[in-house]
């Protein structure tokens, strides 16, 4: 009974932990992407969906293991780059073994949540994609923290594998759903390509995802941040980009209505930035008639 408390009492702290980098990670999107386009609920529910998925996941690479589905062997500590088999078994476990059953159990997840929710804008597609990989990491990091804690070889090490572990995983995982919602919601407004776009969305997911944990595995661990980064880079541009549209594009430019080109007329994210502005064009105007008036 005392051995399962002290196991039990371990992993709420490994989870406490690991609810430290998540929260990092929340701030810096709230601070990158400040407006409120998506209810707080909505955010929610998808983070404790991406705690289920966690589950789910692993559920599912038990299976695939315990059946030796992918007859998997294991990457010991010799290592060769040389040596073709232990290439070939290090790609196996990283795309298909871990990248395809996380990303795969996510994306059906994913896919139904943003079904259910009347989402309008890209972003937001992107916020839920993020928040539910951050569910994911959360499970994740709690299990492999504790398991940091079981194997325990020196307070530095244990430190310094915690912030890695924190820091990397935690957004590569929110980075991973984040592509995902992306692409799922392009695909939402581009209806003949529909099924074009979710699998680039899922693709893209377990490559990225594959090739971190690749490089990780044969000891190359400089590329896997770097990896990261770039994403990171790419998407923050992209964000810049969107919205600058956004607060570029107004209604009215005095008193002549702005025709939007047709190819963005029918959409309805542009439709939503269009409202926004309507309704901040008239806010603005009844500011000015009240100054007029004083």
């Amino acid at each position: 009974m005392i051995q399962v408390t002290n196991s039990l009492l371990i992993y709420v702290i490994a989870a406490a932990v690991a609810s430290i980098f998540l929260i990092i990670w929340l701030i810096v999107l709230s601070l990158r992407a400040p407006q409120k386009t998506i209810s707080r609920s909505t955010l929610i529910i998808a983070f404790i969906a991406g705690i289920a998925s966690a589950f789910l996941a692993s559920g599912a690479q038990q299976v695939v293991y315990t059946f030796d589905i992918l007859r998997l062997g294991l990457v010991g500590p010799n290592f060769s780059a040389g040596n073709l088999g232990d290439i070939l078994n290090t790609i196996i476990i990283a795309f298909f073994f871990v990248a395809i059953t996380e990303e795969g159990v996510k994306f059906l997840i994913l896919k139904q949540y943003l079904k259910k929710n009347d989402v309008n804008q890209v972003v937001d597609g992107m916020k839920i994609g993020f928040v539910l990989g951050l569910g994911f990491a959360l499970v994740e990091n709690s299990i492999y923290f504790a398991q940091f804690y079981a194997d325990f070889n020196g307070l530095s090490l244990l430190l310094k594998n915690v912030f890695m572990r924190g820091v990397l995983s935690t957004l590569a995982h929110g980075l991973y759903g984040l592509v995902m919602g992306y692409f799922m919601v392009i695909a939402r407004f581009h209806a003949s390509h529909r099924l074009k776009f979710l699998w680039q969305g899922f693709l893209v997911a377990v490559l990225i995802h594959g090739l971190f944990d690749f490089l990780l595995i044969i000891n190359l661990g400089i590329f896997s941040v770097v990896s990261l980064i770039i994403i990171l880079a790419i998407i923050i541009t992209w964000y810049n980009q969107r919205r600058n549209l956004e607060l570029y594009l107004p209604i009215t430019i005095g008193k002549e209505k702005v025709s939007i080109p047709t190819f963005l007329a029918d959409r309805s994210e542009f439709e939503a930035f269009l409202s926004k502005n309507k309704t901040a064009d008239r806010n603005k105007k009844g500011a000015l008639e009240n100054s007029d008036n004083n």
